[in-house]
């Protein structure tokens, strides 16, 4: 019997290999619990801030003048007023997860921060004020506090980019752990094939600030986005019939396309937006296009050599005409005749007459 090896320090027995999957799954669960969390924390803090303002105002007013009549203590703000929206901010964040991973499985690399840049993008709040849109619409309450003149911007950015930040955390760590094989276009020939549309809309907004007519930068630069990464998710690694069916269902999710919300009543109800789905239009817009592309190419330049070789042949015909005209007019005209020298009369025969 084989006699077994002496233990040597340092040594390591082997250990059964950790599924990438299941370290990216959860990971991303990690990530999206922990924002959960925040989320829920952040919006009973704010919505019990307004309760307090509220409450610090009547007894206020009730101290100033107590025989006046006026309205009660309000009750204590309920789930309703705080976990609807916190949900909508979880919902909408997965979505833009599930595109980032999307756009790294299609083997984009750190092209993901696209759609990590997405929360990034500033609306006009006021004219001249500049911040993200916030997807958890109770945290408000801390950007426009009562009786703010100016919006506290500050807090939008910090909710923007901690929403950022947990896009790009689970579509790193994916990308990272699964094997991503080349995409079949190269990212520069998809920004090439976008080169068209790019200047089509950068002569729409050229145009409509020479006419004065206000440009939303905002909404410019979100569809920019948009179309981007549906030209870069479609011509990826991944099937054709995932990518269609993650950038018709995402896109619309990010943007708001369903969520939960408190009504002026009180009772919590499912919203669903219809112009949300604009945002999975832009990007299968921009799949459609990017695909297409070289056929258009195509078409063009055969109409090109069609019309080229119509003209070459319409000023080959003209020339011959025009040679035939020549031939004709000069056998037309008659041919100048020299003028020729008569002879000399011939001296007279004989010698002088004598007489």
């Amino acid at each position: 019997m084989a006699r077994r090896p002496p233990h040597r320090y340092g040594s390591r027995t082997p250990v059964a290999q950790t599924n990438p999957r299941l370290v990216g799954y959860g990971v991303t669960g990690f990530v999206l619990g922990t924002y959960a969390a925040l989320q829920l924390f952040i919006t009973r803090s704010s919505v019990n801030f307004l309760w307090w303002r509220a409450e610090q105002v009547r007894q206020r007013e009730h101290f100033r003048y107590p025989k006046a009549p006026g309205p009660g203590p309000a009750g204590q703000p309920t789930w309703q007023e705080w976990v609807p929206t916190a949900t909508t901010a979880v919902l909408v964040t997965a979505a833009l997860v599930g595109l980032a991973i999307l756009i790294v499985r299609s083997g984009r690399g750190m092209w993901l921060l696209l759609a990590a840049a997405i929360p990034l993008v500033p609306t006009e709040l006021l004219p001249g004020v500049w911040a993200p849109a916030l997807a958890n619409t109770s945290a408000y309450a801390l950007v426009f506090p009562p009786g703010a003149i100016q919006p506290d911007t500050l807090w939008a950015w910090m909710e923007a980019a901690l929403q950022s930040f947990a896009v790009v955390i689970p579509a790193f760590v994916v990308g990272r752990l699964l094997p991503v094989r080349s995409p079949r276009v190269w990212a520069g020939e998809v920004l090439w094939r976008l080169a068209a549309p790019a200047a089509a809309a950068t002569s729409w907004v050229l145009w409509t600030m020479a006419v004065g007519l206000p440009v939303d930068w905002g909404t410019a630069a979100r569809r920019t986005l948009l179309v981007t990464i549906g030209a870069l998710v479609v011509t990826g690694t991944s099937t054709r019939w995932k990518a269609v069916a993650g950038l018709a269902v995402l896109p619309a999710v990010a943007g708001g396309w369903v969520t939960w919300t408190t009504d002026v009543s009180g009772d919590a109800s499912v919203v669903v937006a219809p112009d949300a789905r604009w945002w999975s239009v832009l990007a299968l817009l921009g799949a459609v296009w990017v695909l297409g592309q070289p056929y258009v190419r195509a078409g063009v330049h055969a109409v090109w050599r069609v019309w080229r070789t119509a003209l070459a042949k319409q000023s080959g015909e003209l020339e011959v005409e025009e040679r035939a005209v020549e031939d004709v007019v000069q056998l037309a005209e008659p041919e100048p005749v020299s003028p020729r020298r008569g002879r000399a009369a011939a001296a007279p025969v004989g010698g002088r007459h004598r007489a």
